[in-house]
């Protein structure tokens, strides 16, 4: 008999505890004397929550073939059953894109292709179910060219529930409701080219809320529910899975677990079906099942169960999102086949402040912090707290008690400006304030401050400021390029060479500049702008949180990401806050901390740290079963 040895070319290690993991150790084997079991490093499907949707929805379209690059289209969100809202997922959150021209929804309607040319097609439209006229199943065609939705050629047969796969410019959709007389399902194949329909082979059965994969000559469906006679009432989930090569239908694998309206992703030889409505109904919401152009084979659990999803990716690596479990949801998930231990995107709590405060600034890093000045009754504070990423010091004070400021750096090289005195500039050096040998050039309260002590930016303000100041460590020089508009209260992160600034107010400003060293140019808008939001990181990794709205009211606890290009939604915070302290610069996206600010009561004295999501290489110990 083959040993390990001969068969890997390697023998099992022995160790007194697990040895320091990296990719390397992927398939090795070594047996743990400490606890007695043979272990190795072997990859599985993990699935862990990302970023909610914007909106609940439901029975929407899948565009997109990667786990950072997908489009939910359309759908079923609270209030209607048919929607034409369309949003957007990077892997990291979502934007809200522009909505297609018919409202509609599936279960399960056709939708092909990338986020930058896909398609949506047919789906329920109608007022009622089951079908009684005209427009309940649609025929509408548009496609998606990366920035909007045109009309084309509509299917010959309207259809919902159907089962599609394919591009945006050879695509096939098979099955489904139509409206009009019994039997309602129907077995046609109808072929799109990407501009019009033609009607393909037919299927052995008539189907609906299955899902399809791959393309128009290499598909397959999965997770259907057939309708063998004309009898409306009868039907069947199946776990046969039924492929077509553009011209006939074959019968492909046989799943483990029979479910309806799952969703799937990757091609016709390797994919992976996810959640789903079958018996028994508890385990198949959460059921992943991986195809290998052989075998179906179980492979982890969801986080969360779902149905109705639509989702994109690979059998390694995909995203699902919204659904349907007892009410429309908002979850997005993603799973993907690794060595690691994943641990998804959040915000947690970190160590009080000593002193609550509003109206404040800070600098340095999660692990590093500073927090200094600020007011909450009984005025203007001068107290400095500096933090170790749990507990809070009191250090030593400003000169003067000072709110409305701006600020930047690092624990041990920290600046203040701005505020009460207007022109006031205070310098850190982990131990006392000093004042700078230079004053602001202009007075300003509430102005965006980032960099470092020795390369700091400060720019807009209050009363209507757009002047822009660059520090050198010791003075303050105007740059003659202001910002294109006043603003106060506005988000700063980056360096001064790299600075971006967005929202601010009031009125609340969606509004977002990019600074280069020399002059500011215009970015792309944030999707919700807040007045005295925080956070920090750089021109190109941002994270954007909290804040406070005028006019109206309201303190929004989202947070949005900025690529240096696109903004989407990151988790939101735990508790809504505007005006406290973070890191700016010193605290990058990834790894950032927001401290006190409004809540919306006075003041607050919560820290609040954001951690991307992470991945650990992970042993799994060996069992025979």
């Amino acid at each position: 008999m083959a040993t390990y040895e001969d068969i890997y070319g390697k023998r099992v290690k022995f160790f007194d505890s697990d040895p320091t993991l990296d990719s390397t150790y992927e398939g090795q084997v070594w047996y743990d004397s400490s606890t007695g079991v043979l272990k190795s490093v072997v990859s599985s499907a993990a699935a862990v929550t990302s970023t909610n949707m914007p909106t609940a929805t439901r029975a929407a379209g899948s565009i997109g073939s990667t786990q950072n690059a997908f489009i939910s289209a359309t759908g079923a969100n609270p209030g209607t059953n048919y929607a034409s809202g369309s949003f957007e997922y990077n892997g990291a959150g979502w934007a809200t894109i522009a909505s297609t021209n018919t409202a509609r929804s599936g279960p399960m309607l056709g939708a092909i292709g990338t986020t930058s040319a896909g398609a949506v097609f047919g789906g329920s439209g109608g007022p009622v179910y089951p079908p009684s006229g005209p427009g309940y199943s649609l025929g509408y065609t548009e496609l998606w060219n990366g920035s909007s939705w045109t009309e084309t050629g509509d299917m010959p047969t309207g259809s919902s529930s159907g089962e599609a796969f394919g591009t945006s410019t050879a695509a096939a959709v098979t099955g489904g409701f139509t409206h009009g007389n019994p039997p309602y399902w129907t077995e046609a194949t109808q072929e799109f080219n990407g501009s019009s329909w033609t009607a393909g082979t037919a299927s052995p059965r008539h189907t609906v809320n299955g899902c399809g994969v791959g393309t128009q000559t290499a598909g397959m469906i999965v997770g259907q529910q057939e309708q063998p006679s004309d009898n409306y009432l009868t039907k069947a989930v199946v776990a046969q899975t039924r492929e077509y090569d553009g011209t006939n239908w074959t019968t492909g694998g046989t799943v483990n677990l029979a479910s309806a309206s799952n969703s799937i992703v990757g091609t016709q030889s390797s994919c992976r079906k996810m959640g789903g409505n079958g018996p028994p109904t508890p385990s198949s919401y959460t059921n992943q099942e991986e195809w290998n152009d052989t075998v179906w084979t179980t492979d982890g659990a969801l986080a969360s169960g779902v149905m109705n999803s639509a989702a994109a990716g690979t059998a390694s690596a995909s995203v699902v999102s919204g659904g349907y479990i007892s009410t429309n949801l908002t979850t997005t998930q993603e799973v993907t086949k690794t060595i690691n231990t994943l641990t998804a995107a959040a915000w947690a709590s970190g160590g009080a402040l000593n002193v609550p405060r509003v109206q404040t600034y800070g600098a340095g890093s999660q692990t590093a912090g500073l927090i200094f000045g600020g007011e909450g009754p009984p005025g203007a504070r001068n107290q400095t707290e500096e933090y170790n990423g749990s507990t809070w010091t009191e250090v030593n004070n400003m000169p003067a008690g000072n709110k409305d400021h701006a600020g930047f750096g690092i624990q041990t090289a920290a600046v203040a400006c701005g505020g009460s005195p207007t022109t006031t500039s205070l310098n850190y050096d982990g131990t006392n304030w000093t004042a700078s040998p230079g004053s602001l050039n202009t007075g300003r309260t509430n102005s965006g401050g980032t960099g470092t002590q020795t390369a700091g930016l400060t720019f807009g303000g209050h009363p209507n400021i757009t002047a822009t100041e660059e520090y050198n460590g010791s003075s303050w020089t105007t740059n003659p390029n202001a910002l294109p508009a006043a603003r106060s209260n506005i988000f700063a992160a980056g360096t001064q060479t790299a600075a971006l600034g967005a929202g601010g107010g009031p009125p609340t400003s969606t509004a977002v500049y990019e600074y280069d060293g020399s002059s500011w140019t215009s970015g792309n808008a944030l999707p919700s702008g807040t007045i005295d939001a925080r956070g920090g990181g750089t021109q190109t990794d941002a994270l954007y949180a909290g804040g406070y709205l005028h006019p109206g009211s309201g303190y929004p606890t989202t947070t949005l990401g900025y690529d240096g290009t696109n903004w989407s939604t990151r988790p939101s915070l735990a508790t809504a806050t505007a005006g406290g302290g973070a890191g700016q610069s010193a605290a990058p996206a990834s790894a950032n901390w927001i401290a006190g600010g409004y809540s919306p009561a006075p003041s607050i004295a919560v820290t609040q740290e954001f951690t991307g999501e992470t991945e650990t290489v992970t042993a799994k110990t060996l069992t025979t079963s």
